[in-house]
This record gives structure tokens, sequence and C-alpha cells, in this order.
């Protein structure tokens, strides 16, 4: 099992898709910001799920998804936005 699934929100299939990105650490995703996880999402085919980006940003927070913040839904939500794909 991975040490990404130790994280809150962060299940197998999460975790395999991360490591599809080649990001196998908590660290490596902390120094991975959200638009490179989005840009090699789609360099491998898969395409970007806001759910997904919400449960990492609350992950990385030791948060549960839904005390996502308003901020955070922006942030993520304006990457949604600007992408065609």
């Amino acid at each position: 099992m991975s040490e990404l699934t130790a994280l809150k929100n962060i299940g197998k299939a999460s975790a395999l898709l991360l490591q599809r990105i080649d990001i196998y650490t908590v660290e490596q995703l902390r120094n991975t910001d959200l638009e490179q996880i989005f840009e090699r999402l789609i360099q491998i085919g898969v395409k970007p799920n806001r759910n997904f980006f919400y449960a990492i940003e609350t992950a990385l927070a030791n948060k549960n998804i839904l005390q996502i913040t308003p901020n955070q839904k922006q942030t993520i939500d304006a990457l949604f936005a600007s992408s065609i794909f």
C-alpha cells in the first residue's frame, strides 16, 4: 500500500493515479502544484476531475474533503475554467 493512502481523502484509486504521474510520496505530492498534476494527467490521457483535486487540497491540510475552503475551491475551479481538455 502507498504512503499516500495514509492521507485523508486519498484512497487506493487516487494513490494509483498519482503514481501514474510519478508521485509516490507525500513529500512529492506537497512539492507538486495542482497545475502540474493537472497537466500530467492530461499528458497520460486522463481527464482531470474536480473532486480529485478537492481531495488532494484537503488531504494536504489533513482535513475532510467537506472542509474545503472557498479559496481552495476557487483556485481549483479557476484551473478547470482556464483549461481546454
